[in-house]
C-alpha cells in the first residue's frame, strides 16, 4: 500500500535529484536492521523503529479495558456508532475521552522520540514530511522538534480529505501543521485550503504494461489458479479488510453466479482482518456456495501482479473509502476495464463510461450488472482499455509525480521565493542543481524487509546495525 508507494517515489526522486532521504518506520521484523543504499544519484538511509522496544504502557492499553467494560455493558455498540458517525464525532471530538477512548496512538510515544533525535542530531536534515498523520502524539511531537531546530515540516494524508475532518488526529495535526499535502483535489476542508497542495498520485507505468508480460507466463497463472478458458476472471487487488469492502465483493459474486455467469473472484492481497472476521468471509462463501468462484490468494510479489492484470479481464474495487487509488491505476494501465464505487478519490482515478464504472455506493446490485455487461462483451473491454491506457499516462506516471513532489519541497523550503509564477521554474532548477537536499520521511508502519520494495539493480553500500 503506502509503504510500497513511498518507496517507489523516493526511488525515483533520487533517480533525479543529488539527495538524502531518510526513511523512518515501525516493524515488527526485527531482523532489519538500519541500512544505507545508494540510488541513481542519492543516497536513502532506512531506521527501523522495532515494536519489541516499547517500554511503558501503551494507550491501547487503556482503550481495550474501557472497550472491554463498555462490551459487557452492552453499550459497545452504541458508543461504537457515536464514534464512527460523522455528525456525532463532529460534536463529540471536543471531548478528551474521545481521544482517549477510540483515536489514540497504538505505538507508545517513548518509541519515536529517541531515534528521531537521534537522526536529527546525526543528519544535517532541511526538511520533515510526516506521512503518518494518523499518530496524534506523534505527529504533534515531529511538529514541535521541527520547530524547535528551526526545520520546515509537513504533512501528507494518503487518505481521502474527508478525513481531514472526521478524524481526530488528522483534524488535529491539520490545524497546526502550516504545509499540507493530499493525494486528492476532492473535498478539501474549505478551512485548509490556503495551505493545501494536491500532489495526485502515481505509478511506474513502465512497469506495469501488459507488453512486459509473456504469454507463457500468463498461461502458467492460469493453470496454477486452475482457470478454465470459458471462465471470465474478476480481479480484486487490496489488503483484505472491511473497509475494502470484501463482503460487499463476496454479495456480488453471489449475485454474478445466480445471473449463471462462469467467472472466478481473486481477492489479492494481505489479510489483515482479525481471524474471527476472516471467518465471517469464509463462512459467506460457504453459504452462498461461492468455493469453485471466490479465492484469497494472499499477498502476491509485484511481478506476480502485473500477470494477474494481465490475466484478468476485469478489476473490481469495492473500497469505503480511498483517496485516488494506484490499483485502479495500475489496472488501466494494464488495458483492463474497472469497475469502483462512486466515493471519495476514486472518482479521479478513472473516467466514468469510458475507461471502466462508477457504482453507487454499497449497491452491490448495480455493481454486479455493471460486471456482468463488462464479461459479456470483449468489445466493450478491450475499447475501455484502450482508453484506460490513453487516461492514465499523461498525468498518473511515477516521474510525473516526483515532479509535483519536487516542486512541493522546494516550495515548503522556499515559499517566499517561489511565490511568484513566472520564477518557479527556473528558481526550481536553480535550486535542485545548486543544493543536495536531505529530506527525512518519517513514515511508520508495519513492513517486512522494505528493500524488497526497490527495483532489481540498486546498490547496497552498506549495512549498520542500530
Amino acid at each position: 500500500g503506502v509503504g510500497n508507494h513511498i518507496l517507489e517515489l523516493d526511488q525515483k526522486l533520487l533517480e533525479r535529484n543529488n539527495t538524502t532521504i531518510i526513511q523512518m518506520f515501525y516493524t515488527k521484523q526485527e531482523h532489519i536492521h538500519r541500512q544505507e543504499l545508494h540510488i541513481g544519484q542519492g543516497r536513502l538511509i532506512q531506521i527501523p523503529i522495532y515494536h519489541s522496544l516499547i517500554s511503558g504502557k501503551s494507550y491501547r492499553t487503556k482503550n481495550l479495558i474501557i472497550k472491554n467494560l463498555t462490551k459487557k455493558a452492552g453499550l459497545k455498540g452504541i458508543v461504537t456508532f457515536l464514534l464512527k458517525s460523522e455528525k456525532s464525532f463532529l460534536f463529540f471530538r471536543k471531548f478528551p475521552f474521545v481521544k482517549d477512548f477510540y483515536y489514540s496512538s497504538p505505538y507508545p510515544f517513548v518509541q519515536l522520540w529517541r531515534p528521531l533525535r537521534s537522526a536529527l542530531d546525526e543528519f544535517p536534515v532541511d526538511l520533515i514530511i510526516n506521512h503518518a498523520p494518523f499518530l496524534l502524539d506523534q505527529g504533534n511531537f515531529i511538529h514541535n522538534e521541527g520547530l524547535r531546530r528551526n526545520i520546515p515540516v509537513a504533512m501528507e494524508n494518503h487518505n481521502e480529505n474527508k478525513k481531514l475532518e472526521t478524524n481526530i488526529s488528522l483534524h488535529s495535526l491539520s490545524n497546526i501543521y502550516e504545509n499540507i499535502a493530499v493525494v486528492s483535489s476532492l473535498d478539501v476542508p474549505n478551512r485548509l485550503v490556503n495551505k493545501t497542495t494536491v500532489l495526485g498520485n502515481g505509478i511506474d507505468a513502465d512497469f506495469f504494461s501488459e507488453d512486459k508480460v509473456l504469454l507463457t507466463e500468463v498461461k502458467h497463472l492460469k493453470q496454477e489458479l486452475n482457470i478454465e478458458d470459458a471462465e471470465r476472471v474478476i480481479f480484486f487487488p487490496a489488503r483484505v479488510c472491511y473497509d475494502k469492502g470484501v463482503i460487499d465483493s463476496i454479495y456480488i459474486a453471489n449475485s454474478l453466479k445466480r445471473k449463471s455467469l462462469r467467472f472466478k473472484m481473486f481477492l489479492v492481497g494481505t489479510q489483515e482482518e482479525v481471524q474471527e472476521h476472516m471467518e465471517e468471509f469464509h463462512q459467506m462463501i460457504i453459504q452462498f456456495d461461492l468455493a469453485n468462484n471466490v479465492f484469497f490468494t494472499g499477498h502476491l510479489d509485484k511481478e506476480k501482479l502485473r500477470i494477474m492484470y494481465r490475466l484478468s479481464d476485469v478489476v473490481l474495487l469495492s473500497s469505503y473509502t480511498e483517496s485516488v487509488p494506484r490499483v485502479l491505476l495500475e489496472a488501466q494501465t494494464m488495458g483492463k476495464p474497472v469497475v469502483a464505487y462512486n466515493n471519495s478519490g476514486i472518482r479521479e482515478a478513472l473516467l466514468n463510461g469510458k475507461t471502466g464504472y462508477l457504482v453507487e455506493d454499497r449497491n452491490v446490485d448495480e455493481f454486479a450488472s455493471r460486471l456482468e455487461e463488462l464479461l459479456s462483451d470483449q468489445q466493450k473491454r478491450e475499447e475501455m482499455g484502450r482508453k484506460g491506457k490513453q487516461f492514465i499516462l499523461p498525468e498518473f506516471t511515477l516521474p510525473t509525480l516526483a515532479e509535483r513532489h519536487e516542486q512541493y519541497y522546494l516550495k515548503v523550503l522556499h515559499p517566499l521565493l517561489l511565490s511568484t509564477p513566472t520564477l518557479r521554474g527556473k528558481v526550481f532548477r536553480h535550486i535542485s542543481n545548486a543544493l543536495t537536499r536531505r529530506m527525512t520521511r518519517i513514515y511508520f508502519a508495519t513492513l517486512h524487509d522494505p528493500s524488497q520494495y526497490l527495483a532489481p539493480g540498486v546498490n547496497t553500500a552498506k549495512n549498520v546495525a542500530v
